[in-house]
């Protein structure tokens, strides 16, 4: 268990940093991965934000308010990188000691994808990756194509019908 804390504290950590992104330009924020899950202890959090188009960047430059004056930090880099992603996309922060992966469905991205993956687990998305393939989609900049023509995909439930399931299995179930 290095460096991971009970889900009753991530969650606590994820509603608070929330709190400093529930502004009016925010069309639906919600928590995903392993907190999503209902696993016992886990190791980071992530957030998926939807902002309004035409907002991002005074999304962005709220972000930077946060760094500078010490509500949040960049989070360590990435494997192989020198600084940590700070956006448009996706934002690898720490707020009170923990990591926050912050994801941000930015056009043309789609809510339905980007929050079916990023709930996970790993092995999970891959199997659904290689099951749009299958079925002729692709998936790209968190965004559902096929034969290069976008579809939408406004939730969950939608990414899974399209890939032929009759219903969505609850996080906690998802392996």
């Amino acid at each position: 268990m290095k460096n991971k804390i009970p889900i009753e504290k991530a969650r606590q950590i994820a509603e608070a940093f929330m709190d400093y992104l529930k502004l009016k330009y925010v069309k639906r924020m919600a928590i995903a991965g392993s907190v999503r899950r209902g696993e016992q202890y886990v190791g980071d959090i992530e957030i998926i934000i939807e902002i309004q188009n035409g907002y991002h960047h005074i999304f962005q430059s709220l972000i930077k308010q946060l760094i500078a004056i010490g509500i949040i930090e960049p989070g360590p880099p990435n494997k192989g990188c020198i600084n940590p992603p700070l956006g448009p996309r996706y934002y690898r922060l720490k707020y009170r000691g923990v990591k926050i992966d912050l994801f941000v469905v930015y056009p043309p991205a789609q809510w339905g994808i980007i929050y079916t993956i990023r709930t996970g687990p790993a092995e999970h998305s891959k199997y659904l990756m290689i099951r749009a393939k299958k079925l002729g989609y692709t998936i790209k900049n968190g965004q559902l194509l096929k034969n290069g023509k976008p579809i939408p995909v406004p939730d969950e439930y939608t990414f899974y019908k399209l890939l032929g399931y009759k219903k969505v299995p609850p996080p906690s179930q998802r392996r």
